[in-house]
């Protein structure tokens, strides 16, 4: 199945898991970013592991993105999982106020 890709700029409210969303519903979510797509090159930081409330929706997805990659053949932590919960909401509280 191919996944369905959302460019930054059409992200709506409604692409979003929802605020209590499992490991699944935020794998599918994170996996609708392209980082190659929306950031130009395949560039890794350590700086892709943080996000704070002035982060760019863009920087929040790359966040969650990367979260998915580093976690997704091992058991999730519950910390990192509520991190990636708190990034969605995030996104969330922006979304609304554009």
């Amino acid at each position: 199945m191919e996944r369905k890709i959302i460019r930054t700029e059409d992200l709506t409210i409604q692409d979003l898991p929802p605020g209590d969303a499992g490991w699944s519903q935020l794998t599918e979510f994170a996996l609708t970013f392209d980082p190659v797509a929306e950031i130009g090159e395949w560039a890794w930081s350590s700086n892709l592991l943080q996000y704070s409330d002035s982060s760019s929706v863009k920087e929040i997805r790359s966040y969650i993105y990367f979260m998915q990659r580093a976690w997704h053949d091992r058991e999730t932590s519950e910390s990192s999982l509520n991190e990636m919960g708190k990034a969605v909401l995030l996104i969330r509280s922006k979304l609304l106020k554009e």
